[in-house]
């Protein structure tokens, strides 16, 4: 190969765009020297490079969804003339181009292994140089999202404690993307998805989705085996997510999925980092199915209940932890993450269907069922019921019980009477007005 200078004239340039490169016009050098510029990954520029020698056999999609300002149509000659044009436009995106071999192999990605070598191709992990004046003034195309404003594209944990209804929400939210219909509230992007069932086999997985009722027009794979994350299932998950352009993976748990310490957070950190830089560059959503460490109550933190060190709440783009008590049909869905806000969603099981429905914000609902129990306690106890003996009544945190007796009383409905030592009394207000009827009626005697 002849090497030629770093700079290519517009004369190349221009001969690049009518036919075939040669390879004796490339610069060998290799990428990373050549990428810091502007942003773009090494397998964005091998793709470019491609188009740009006339090679027909690329995915135009994943360009323009990697390719700020690149607007493709439905003719295919006529988008790899604008792929082409796209390359002209930029004098540094041009060079980069032209210093790739359009004719060498796509890197392959190795599989990982227990001792740390990093599986990912080189183009994720190549240095990347931003100037202040890039970063202020570069076009980023909009954050995408799987389920709107719930589950981004990146690295996601749903967990909570066992046997809580994790997974049915879970093949929710599959179904809910292979049919492109609504799940919690938002209409679902519409694409394909891969579940990874390593807790549930085909008989199993056949009841639930019957339950639920599915159609079979879901764009959703199945399997109940895979090779370990770090024994070569990394990187047969990336050949997966290339191949069938999975939007959404749901693997179910990591657990059974990845043989690592969790305890470790030089494990766990590095394991999950591989995982989200996947999800990243793959521009899909891998939703990790996990648990919740013992002690978890209703009104537990997402993040600090995760099983495991640390390492597994710093590197997720968002958490979902689902918390319900046991025995209770309503559940609070708390969401936490880098670009989304925290959230706290009230969901009900409907057990007939196997399937969670939104109700709304938890405060909402939790303080009107909140609210309903107590009342009950209160008449229950026979109209008259101190704070603590309520909280015991319906097993609740005594300061929930004391701030929805606020609301009660500011809403009228309960009384609140003169303390009695430490305590203080709350009646149900009628009989609260039945009782001032009747000693007013003894006074007047």
């Amino acid at each position: 190969m002849v090497m030629r200078s770093k700079t290519m004239t517009a004369d190349v340039a221009a001969s690049a765009v009518g036919g075939l490169v040669p390879p004796s016009t490339l610069n060998p050098y290799l990428y990373s020297t050549q990428n810091s510029s502007f942003g773009q990954d090494a397998g964005t520029v091998q793709c470019l490079a491609r188009v740009l020698s006339g090679d027909t056999d690329v995915d135009l999609s994943q360009l323009q969804a990697r390719c700020p300002g690149l607007i493709l149509g439905e003719d295919e000659i006529a988008n790899m003339q604008a792929v082409k044009a796209y390359i002209l436009a930029d004098t540094t995106l041009l060079n980069a181009v032209l210093a790739v071999d359009p004719l060498a192999p796509a890197s392959q990605a190795p599989p990982g292994s227990a001792s740390g070598e990093d599986w990912t191709s080189a183009d994720v992990n190549s240095p990347r140089r931003w100037s202040a004046a890039d970063l202020l003034t570069v076009e980023f195309p909009p954050l995408a999202w799987v389920v709107p404003d719930l589950l981004p594209a990146g690295l996601i944990i749903l967990a909570g404690r066992p046997k809580l209804g994790k997974s049915f929400l879970a093949l929710q939210i599959a179904q809910a993307v292979g049919i492109g219909s609504t799940v919690l509230g938002q209409t679902a992007r519409h694409g394909a998805v891969l579940y990874l069932a390593h807790e549930d086999g085909p008989r199993r997985l056949q009841g639930r989705a019957r339950a639920q009722g599915w159609s079979p027009e879901a764009q959703v794979d199945f399997y109940t085996t895979w090779p370990d994350l770090l024994d070569g299932g990394l990187a047969r998950l990336e050949e997966a997510i290339v191949a069938e352009k999975y939007v959404l993976v749901i693997v179910d748990t990591v657990s059974r999925a990845v043989t690592f310490r969790q305890n470790d957070v030089e494990d766990s950190t590095w394991v999950f980092s591989q995982l989200q830089k996947l999800a990243m560059h793959h521009d899909c959503a891998i939703l990790l199915i996990d648990h919740h460490r013992k002690g978890s109550g209703f009104t537990a933190d997402p993040v600090d209940d995760l099983l495991g060190s640390t390492g597994k709440s710093a590197v997720p783009d968002a958490i979902w932890g689902l918390f319900r008590q046991r025995g209770q049909a309503i559940a609070v869905l708390k969401i936490t993450g880098r670009d989304l806000e925290d959230q706290e969603l009230a969901l009900s099981w409907t057990p007939d269907s196997c399937t969670w429905d939104l109700l709304g914000d938890a405060q909402d609902v939790t303080r009107s069922q909140m609210q309903q129990e107590v009342l009950a306690a209160l008449e229950a106890l026979g109209g008259e019921a101190t704070t603590k003996d309520l909280a015991l009544h319906i097993e609740r945190n005594r300061a929930q019980v004391s701030r929805v007796l606020g609301q009660l009383v500011l809403e009228g409905v309960v009384k609140r009477g003169p303390r009695r030592g430490r305590e203080v009394p709350y009646q149900l207000s009628e009989l609260a007005e039945e009782q001032d009827d009747a000693d007013l009626a003894d006074f007047s005697a």
